[in-house]
């Protein structure tokens, strides 16, 4: 008799992790003499402190909740030290609302430190000031610092420095900026300053990834230097809207960019608003430019919905772009012309159908005459119809997501397929991003089907002090509106601290239309890494039970790094069977079924890990399916435990047999963990 079977294992593929990785606390009524403990934690300043904590190369300092600072001119100063591939990680405990009030400087003696889940404000309630009575949010001038999921708002300016110390690599993901800016009295007259991210680089590659950011004094980003370096910024998944002067504004004066990318960003200005949207360029001869798959929106801007000034070297291909004067805008390089690729592109006009040709302001046709652009693009005289949504799930934590909604049909609320970031079972809320304190605009438990979200809006967060110039006040029309989904904790394979390396890659979007007129675009995920570390205990074993099922199908579960590629190769009786590539999602697990079933047989599966085109680790296991049911697993041919199935449900433990075998001769270990087996 020949029998079949399926089966799924559990693997966990792990980079090499600091053994002696400490967890650390401190708390607002912590103390320097504490001991760093949950039950004795310290003050903030002595645990950001080196020379005070000794917190070490990827250690965990976890923040209690409560405020920390008086606003003003604090400054939390940090010198603690991580390393390359095993950074500190300064985290929020247990979603805890841990709130600076003021700011963070990470120096330039300080290295490999990652901020997560923090938040961060200045209670000072006076705009009209120096830089040093309303600070900044956070400084980065530290070698390989990064933000991740953090909230600021209420900041000096700018509420992220992310200078070029930071080297390559430097990453802000996931996290919401607003109302940062003061009227800085170092000047005179006092200059209105307050962008989300300011930021600078000379080598290598920075990344700007799914970062909320609006109604911020002057620009959503700004990548700029008049006598620095504005190199490699990868700027994608952003929602910029209602900023003063630009959306998203990049240039240099002295030293010419190289290597951009912006792709995958979501943009809104108001139609009475003359905020520009995305301008790229402004001083300096630049190349290597990657304009793609943006969704720009702008009100009565003269300069350009989409402005590039003095590219060499660009491509600019499906955007949809949408105004009411100027929707593009280009200016040539003053030598060096090399090429520009312009075409793909949807436009709408709102009200007057011009582009900018340097100085000259043309039509449609004579705008492609004249510069060879847009051959096949697209010019509709009228706003858009119906609702797009873009959904973006996150990177970093599981249930996270950000999805921007363009409401051109003036709904009062759309439908919106959260399958992409959410679980089956799993406990999610959804906050309006204009109003991220506010309650929740819907909430629940994840059934699979789509989530209703209003979209006539009017509450929005504070933003304090007296504003003196044109900053977009109250909530943004119904027309746009911009969503963070929170979802609750779930997953069947164990968790532990992450530790976040680099490993950055860029995801290409589907997009799927409902039978209305809703389009909602989701978007993979696409930069950030998290390796999981301290999965297993002292004894490197792991004691969370997982399941082995029997069943019409075969089912590999795993854990990698996210941002590498996992290759499933399954050989029986030396034929290959297949060989299918999968990628973990956020929190570095993956999942891939298949109908093959499992007859009798001699049967290897190997589980290669790539990252980068480099391989970094293969696993193989070697097991045997006989016609009287008994699987045995070996690996290079020792055998390892063996088992009969019978025809009733059996109890299975976890085999301390195979585990000890596989932590002491594998690169990196795997768990086969077996908890039911039934037929």
């Amino acid at each position: 008799m020949v029998k079949k079977f399926a089966i799924i294992l559990f693997l966990f593929l792990l980079f090499p992790s600091s053994a002696n990785a400490a967890e650390w606390f401190a708390s607002p009524s912590g103390t320097s003499g504490g001991s760093g403990s949950i039950s004795d934690p310290w003050d903030l300043t002595t645990a950001l402190t080196k020379a005070l904590s000794n917190i070490a190369a990827g250690d965990t300092l976890w923040l209690r909740s409560g405020t920390y600072g008086t606003g003003g001119g604090t400054i939390f100063v940090t010198d603690l030290d991580g390393a390359d591939g095993n950074p500190i990680l300064i985290r929020n405990y247990n979603k805890e609302r841990a709130i600076i009030d003021g700011g963070i400087h990470a120096t330039t003696s300080s290295s490999w430190i990652t901020f997560w889940g923090l938040e961060v404000t200045n209670s000072y309630s006076e705009r009209v000031a120096s830089t040093s009575e309303r600070v900044y949010g956070i400084e980065m001038r530290g070698l390989g610092i990064k933000i991740i999921n953090c909230i600021l708002h209420n900041t000096g300016h700018p509420g992220i420095g992310f200078w070029d110390q930071v080297g390559d690599g430097g990453e802000i993901y996931g996290t919401l900026i607003w109302g940062t800016g003061l009227y800085d009295t170092d000047y005179d007259p006092d200059l209105t300053r307050g962008s989300g991210i300011y930021a600078q680089n000379q080598n290598g590659n920075r990344y700007i990834h799914d970062v909320i950011t609006f109604r911020n004094f002057t620009t959503g980003f700004k990548a700029y230097s008049e006598g620095a370096y504005v190199n490699g910024f990868d700027i994608q998944g952003n929602i910029s809207f209602d900023n003063n002067e630009a959306n998203i504004f990049t240039s240099s004066a002295s030293n010419p960019m190289q290597g951009q990318v912006v792709s995958n960003n979501y943009t809104y200005q108001r139609r009475d608003y003359g905020g520009g949207s995305i301008e790229l360029g402004y001083a300096g001869d630049h190349s290597d430019l990657l304009v793609q798959n943006n969704y720009i929106v702008a009100g009565s801007t003269s300069n350009g919905v989409l402005r590039l000034h003095r590219w060499r070297e660009a491509t600019v291909d499906s955007n949809t772009i949408v105004g009411q004067e100027v929707l593009g805008a280009r200016t040539l390089p003053n030598s060096g012309f090399v090429s520009t690729s312009w075409d793909d592109n949807d436009y709408y006009s709102l009200n007057n159908e011009t582009f900018l040709n340097a100085t000259s302001e043309v039509d449609f046709a004579t705008w492609k005459s004249v510069t060879g652009y847009d051959a096949t693009s697209t010019l509709t005289d009228s706003k858009p119809t119906g609702t797009r949504i873009f959904v973006r799930p996150n990177s970093y934590e599981e249930g996270r997501g950000h999805v921007a909604v363009y409401n051109w049909d003036l709904r009062t609320n759309t439908s919106v397929d959260l399958s992409s970031v959410l679980e089956l079972g799993q406990e999610y809320e959804i906050v309006d991003a204009q109003n991220y304190f506010g309650d929740p605009v819907a909430q629940g438990v994840y059934d699979g089907s789509s989530i209703v979200l209003p979209l006539v809006l009017t509450e929005v967060s504070e933003i304090t002090g007296t504003i003196v110039h044109d900053v977009p006040s109250g909530h943004t029309p119904s027309e746009f509106n911009a969503f963070v989904v929170i979802g609750g904790d779930i997953g069947t394979l164990p968790t532990a601290t992450p530790t976040p390396t680099a490993s950055p890659s860029t995801g290409s979007a589907s997009t799927s239309s409902d039978s209305g007129t809703a389009v909602t675009t989701v978007v993979p995920v696409s930069s950030s890494a998290i390796t999981t570390s301290q999965t297993f205990s002292s004894t490197g074993v792991s004691d969370t039970d997982g399941e082995l099922n029997i069943n019409n199908g075969l089912t590999f579960k795993g854990k990698s790094a996210v941002g590498s590629f996992v290759t499933i190769n399954l050989h029986k009786d030396d034929e290959m069977m297949f060989a299918e590539t999968v990628r973990p999602n956020a929190q570095g697990s993956w999942l891939w079924e298949t109908d093959s079933l499992l007859e009798e047989g001699t049967y290897i599966i190997s589980f290669d890990t790539r990252i980068k085109g480099e391989s970094i680790n293969v696993v193989k296991i070697n097991f045997s399916v006989d016609e009287e049911g008994v699987i045995t697993i070996s690996q290079s041919s020792q055998e390892i435990f063996q088992y009969s199935l019978g025809n009733r449900p059996t109890e299975l433990s976890i085999i301390q047999k195979f585990l000890n075998f596989a932590k002491d001769v594998l690169v990196f270990p795997i768990i086969y963990i077996a908890k039911k087996v039934s037929l």
